[in-house]
C-alpha cells in the first residue's frame, strides 16, 4: 500500500484489514570445506538491509584469502584479453581471446517505503522473489564485465565497475513488475550497495600469476644491485658518485664540442678534465699520479742516455783513437770479469796444477751455488 506518515491511522479490523511483513530468505553455511551444510532462514522483515551473492561466494573470516586456498568456491566470469602491448600481436589478430576471472559481487539492497506491494508481485514465496532479483543482477554483471578488460577487473578498474554496476542493477529493478499497460512499476527494492571484492584470475592462473610477480620483484632486485654495483665503482674509481657524474659530463661535453674547437681549446678541456679527477682522488687520481712518476722518471733517464751519448762523441771527436782503445778494452774487461786470468811470459816454463775437487762439499755439482763456480 501508500507509504503512511506520522500520526494517528485507522485500519480495518481483522479479517477485513491487516499488515503484510514480507518473508526474506537468508543462507548461513556451518562447518568447513567438504563438511559445509549450508542452513535456511527465513525471517520478516520490510525495512532490515539484505544481500544477494551475484558471483563467488565469501570467504571464510579464519581462513587467508589465498588464490590457491581450494577451500574458495569460485565462480567464473567471462571478462575481456588485456590490452596487447606494442610489438606482441592482439588477441584478434590470433582468434577470438575471452579471459576469466573470480570476484565476489555482494549486493545490498533493502525494501522502498510504499514499495511492499511491488515486492510481493515478485513472486509467490520468499525464494521466488529473491531468485528474480538475482537472476536479474547476474544479468547486468555478466553484460557488464563482458565489455570490460582483465587488467580493469582485477586492476585500478574496480571503482568504476562498481559505480556502473549499481546504476545498470538499480535500473533492470526498476524496469520489473508491467502493469496491464506495460509501464513498470518496479521490484520495490532499493540498491543500496554493490560491492566488487576479491577480484582475481581463476586459481588454475594463479602459478602463472605468482611467476610473473616473482620475475617482476627479481627484476627489481637486479636493477637495486646494479645501482649499488655503479655507485660501488663509481666511487672506487673516481671518489663519490657526484664527482663521477661531473666528470662524466664533462666527458661527454669535450666529446660533442672536440670535433669543432681548435686544439688549444681541446687541449684547455682536457686539462680541465684530469684537474677533476685528480681532485676527486680514488684509483682513477692515483693512476694518473702514478703515469706522471713513471713519466718524469722515462723523460729523465732518456735524457740521461742522451747527455751521456753527447759526452761519448765529444771524446770520440777529441780523440778517436784513444776512444776507441778505452772502448775496447772496457768491452774486454766486461767481458772477462767472471774469469780466472793469468798473464804469463812466454820464456817461462809454466807447471799447472788443477784441484778437481768439489768446492763446496755435499752439494750436488748439478746445483752450483753461484753463476761460474763449476
Amino acid at each position: 500500500g501508500e507509504e503512511l506518515g506520522p500520526g494517528l491511522h485507522v485500519k480495518p479490523p481483522w479479517p477485513f484489514g491487516k499488515v503484510v511483513i514480507p518473508e526474506f530468505v537468508r543462507t548461513e553455511t556451518e562447518g568447513e570445506g567438504k563438511d559445509a551444510v549450508k542452513r535456511r532462514i527465513v525471517e520478516q522483515t520490510a525495512t532490515g538491509v539484505r544481500v544477494l551473492e551475484l558471483a563467488s561466494e565469501p570467504s571464510p573470516p579464519d581462513k587467508p584469502l589465498l588464490w590457491t586456498n581450494e577451500e574458495l568456491k569460485e565462480t567464473l566470469l567471462v571478462v575481456q584479453p588485456p590490452r596487447s602491448e606494442p610489438g606482441i600481436r592482439a588477441a584478434s589478430q590470433i582468434g577470438r581471446g575471452l579471459s576469466l576471472a573470480a570476484v565476489r559481487v555482494p549486493l545490498y539492497f533493502s525494501i522502498r517505503p510504499g514499495g511492499v506491494e511491488s515486492y510481493l508481485l515478485l513472486g509467490t514465496t520468499p525464494e521466488m522473489r529473491d531468485s528474480i532479483l538475482l537472476k536479474v543482477a547476474q544479468r547486468e554483471l555478466f553484460r557488464e564485465l563482458s565489455s570490460r578488460r582483465i587488467d580493469e577487473v582485477i586492476g585500478s578498474g574496480r571503482n568504476e565497475i562498481r559505480a556502473s554496476l549499481k546504476a545498470r542493477i538499480s535500473k533492470a529493478f526498476d524496469e520489473l513488475n508491467p502493469d496491464e499497460t506495460g509501464t513498470p512499476r518496479g521490484a520495490g527494492v532499493e540498491v543500496l550497495f554493490v560491492g566488487f571484492e576479491d577480484a582475481r584470475p581463476p586459481q588454475a592462473a594463479a602459478k602463472a600469476f605468482e611467476l610473473v610477480l616473482e620475475a617482476s620483484q627479481k627484476r627489481s632486485k637486479v636493477i637495486i644491485q646494479a645501482k649499488q654495483s655503479r655507485a660501488e665503482k663509481l666511487a672506487e674509481v673516481i671518489g663519490s658518485v657526484a664527482e663521477a657524474e661531473r666528470v662524466i659530463e664533462a666527458l661527454e661535453r669535450y666529446d660533442a664540442e672536440r670535433s669543432q674547437n681548435n686544439g688549444q681549446a681541446n687541449l684547455e678541456q682536457e686539462i680541465a678534465i684530469r684537474e677533476l679527477i685528480e681532485q676527486a682522488g680514488g684509483k682513477a687520481s692515483d693512476a694518473i699520479v702514478a703515469a706522471r712518476a713513471e713519466r718524469w722518471q722515462t723523460h729523465m733517464r732518456s735524457r740521461s742516455m742522451a747527455e751521456q751519448y753527447a759526452g761519448r762523441l765529444s771524446a770520440f771527436q777529441s780523440a778517436p783513437q784513444i776512444y776507441e782503445n778505452r772502448m775496447r778494452f772496457a768491452a774486454i774487461a766486461e767481458a772477462i770479469k767472471d774469469l780466472r786470468l793469468y798473464v804469463v811470459d812466454d820464456d817461462v816454463v809454466k807447471r799447472i796444477r788443477v784441484d778437481l775437487l768439489d768446492k763446496y762439499t755435499g752439494s750436488s755439482v748439478f746445483e752450483p751455488q753461484n753463476e761460474g763456480d763449476l
